[in-house]
């Protein structure tokens, strides 16, 4: 029998993971949901969150998988095209009020 030896798959370093950001997300719903002349409160009635919950998602601030989901929904778009579109957008820092201690 032939011994096989195995050895493991370059590593591409050129391709870095980028982290998930709930701030990019946000503005990659924020400006999906402008692009479709959305309002904040039509936004509401149609996933039946609280407008100040859907403005914390916009915001990157308080992210959940079942808000995630009902928003893509409204937006008629699948959570992994939202996903890839918040990685395409620049770094954003939250403003310094907006900064956990």
């Amino acid at each position: 029998m032939a011994r096989v030896t195995l050895t493991p798959a370059p590593i591409n370093r050129a391709r870095q993971i980028k982290a998930f950001s709930s701030l990019a997300f946000g503005e990659a719903v924020k400006r999906r949901r402008m692009a479709q002349r959305i309002t904040l409160d039509e936004m509401s009635r149609r996933t039946r969150f609280a407008v100040s919950s859907l403005s914390d998602l916009e915001n990157g601030r308080k992210l959940s998988f079942p808000k995630a989901t009902a928003v893509c929904e409204a937006l008629g778009v699948r959570l992994s095209v939202l996903v890839a579109a918040s990685e395409s957008i620049p770094e954003i820092r939250p403003h310094r009020s907006e900064r956990t201690r």
